[in-house]
């Protein structure tokens, strides 16, 4: 071969590092560059440090975003607070910590009309974005038939033929593209080739449907040769990708656990912080001065961690690099008390029942949520183990095979995630483990009301006062086989029917509330059929108590039984979950 002509073969077959272009920049200029007002963002509920930027670049500027995202937590309902988003299409807005519940600033928005809310419930938001990437105009789903969010949604959601079997009707979702898409992820290289946070992956479709490309921020920018040596972990292609920031701890308060990533350094969430950030939400003064402090007097995210300071960001990678938490240490300081709260009654009277229609029906998995439905299904986890009954525990976020960890009720810890045996998203856990050919899945869910029917309303109690959102209760009820449902009793949380149906109650068979257990037997309305002792009361006296304070007429089963009181095993087992009592006191 001529000599010339080899050498210039030789030159282009050279084994080289090649980025493309290079799109490192700075996160302030790539959301200047990137952002605009009126745009369709959707934005990772991890990307704290970009959300930041949003803030400090369109502070009192009434941008009208709409924001498109599955939870609304943390930084994210900041952009709530300063009039910043003037539409919010969402799965759930909810306090996460120190215990699940109501989002005050969206409470806020909502009562004052300065923001227009539309909720999916998780699986059916990610199907439009899915289908939004696919450019495929809509996607069939099981979720959200017969609910409240299918009829206040009817512009993207309807319902059809199946046009292969004209005795079945099906959902289908409309497809939603974002303008601009913001994620945080773990790593990239120049050229924009993203490994995401693994064990929250619902960023990925959002991301892959956006029309204008994607803002992404990482916690270490890494060479293409990593890049390569870690391909089947790469979800995102660097020609979708705008512009890549570095940004360290870009997820604070949130946890980022490097499963399988040498050189990547894992840490856990900032509890101290979230549970500061939550006492300011409850007043809108206290809420801007947090604002002031945290995000408009930082001129940028290093300045941003620099106030969280190297002494608190150290103990955060130190929780991060353990395993789980210190057994011992969290046992000793359980109350090991024999008397029990009314709450505890219902938690360990709840963990029987999933215990024994596990075994009965030969469930496999069981999805648990935040709260009390953690509280159930853990305890009932090892209850079956000791059963040598193998069942996995899954979040509807995409945790499966996890071991529940003493010490800590936080439903999406690191100590959660580090057990995990999959890490997956909310396409694959609803509409394959818990709803697809092989599901056989029971699931626990809380409630905000719930009526006769075991419909569940989590949403819209009235014209002023807004929850949580559906987040994955409707999928639940939707597509797993069975739902428990468990709640404290109260005349107001339990109408006759709920205006307002986030979960439909078909598949609800039972209900276990603080005054006793009601089943569905030979109906479709509950019927009382197990009470809670009470030795100061008459069985009668019992029965007229959870009549006064139910809001629909009980149907006292004619072989009415009193539960047996919790064991004390059973009473610290449960205890561990929850050693503070962020749910379980009265």
């Amino acid at each position: 071969m001529n000599e010339t002509l080899t050498t210039l073969l030789q030159h282009t077959f050279k084994n080289e590092e090649y980025y493309g272009p290079d799109k490192v920049i700075a996160l302030d200029q790539a959301i200047m560059h990137n952002v605009r007002p009126g745009m369709r963002l959707f934005i990772s509920f991890e990307a704290g440090a970009a959300i930041c930027e949003i803030i400090r670049q369109y502070y009192n500027k009434k941008p009208g975003f709409t924001l498109i995202t599955t939870i609304v937590a943390d930084h994210m309902t900041n952009l709530i607070h300063c009039d910043l988003v003037k539409r919010l299409i969402f799965s759930n807005c909810a306090t996460l910590y120190p215990s699940a519940g109501a989002n005050k600033v969206l409470q806020r928005a909502y009562r004052n009309r300065t923001i227009e809310l539309e909720n999916w419930s998780l699986y059916s938001l990610q199907q439009r974005l899915m289908a939004g990437a696919l450019d495929i105009g809509f996607l069939p789903t099981k979720s959200i038939l017969g609910s409240s969010l299918g009829r206040e949604n009817e512009d993207s959601f309807k319902v059809v033929r199946d046009p292969f079997d004209n005795e079945k009707s099906v959902g289908v979702v409309k497809s939603l593209n974002p303008d601009i898409s913001v994620i945080h992820a773990w790593a990239a290289d120049r050229f924009g080739n993203v490994i995401p946070t693994l064990h929250s992956q619902d960023t990925l479709w959002g991301a892959k449907a956006s029309k204008n490309g994607i803002v992404v921020t990482v916690e270490k920018i890494v060479s293409t040769e990593f890049i390569r040596n870690h391909s089947a972990l790469v979800k995102i292609p660097g020609y979708m990708v705008n512009s890549v920031s570095l940004a360290p701890l870009g997820a604070h308060p949130q946890t980022q656990i490097a499963v399988g990533l040498n050189g990547l350094e894992s840490y856990a969430e900032d509890y101290d912080f979230m549970g500061e950030y939550t006492k300011a939400t409850r007043d809108e003064g206290a809420l801007n001065t947090w604002i002031r402090k945290w995000v408009l007097d930082c001129r940028d995210h290093q300045d941003y961690l620099n106030k969280l300071g190297t002494d608190r960001i150290s103990s955060l990678r130190r929780r991060g690099l353990t395993s789980i938490h210190e057994t011992g240490c969290v046992l000793s300081g359980i109350s090991q008390v024999p008397e029990y709260s009314d709450t505890e009654m219902m938690l360990v009277t709840a963990t029987r029942i999933i215990v024994e229609k596990v075994i009965r029906r030969h469930y496999k998995v069981l999805l648990v949520g935040v709260g009390f439905p953690s509280l159930v299904g853990w305890p009932a986890y090892y209850q079956l183990r000791k059963h040598d009954y193998g069942i996995e525990l899954l979040v509807g976020s995409g945790l499966y095979g996890y071991i529940a960890q003493p010490g800590d009720p936080f439903f999406q810890s690191s100590s959660v995630v580090k057990t995990c045996k999959m890490l997956t998203d909310v396409v694959e856990s609803y509409g394959v483990i818990v709803g697809g050919q092989n599901g056989k899945c029971i699931s626990i869910l809380g409630a905000g009301e719930v009526d006769k029917y075991g419909n569940i309303n989590s949403a819209k109690i009235s014209e002023d006062i807004y929850l949580t959102g559906a987040g994955g209760a409707n999928d639940n009820s939707s597509l797993s086989q069975e739902v428990l449902a468990v709640m404290r009793l109260t005349k107001n949380r339990s109408p006759e029917r709920v205006t307002h149906v986030t979960s439909c109650g078909d598949r609800v068979k039972t209900l276990v509330s603080t005054l006793g257990v009601f089943e569905k037997l030979d109906s479709d309305e509950f019927t009382l059929t197990k009470y809670f002792p009470r030795p100061e009361m008459t069985k009668d006296d019992i029965i007229k108590n959870i009549q006064d304070n139910c809001g629909w007429e009980i149907k006292p089963n004619a072989d009415l039984v009193e539960v047996p009181p919790p064991s004390q095993f059973e009473l610290v087992l449960l205890r561990s979950f929850d050693p503070n009592g962020a749910y379980t006191h009265d």
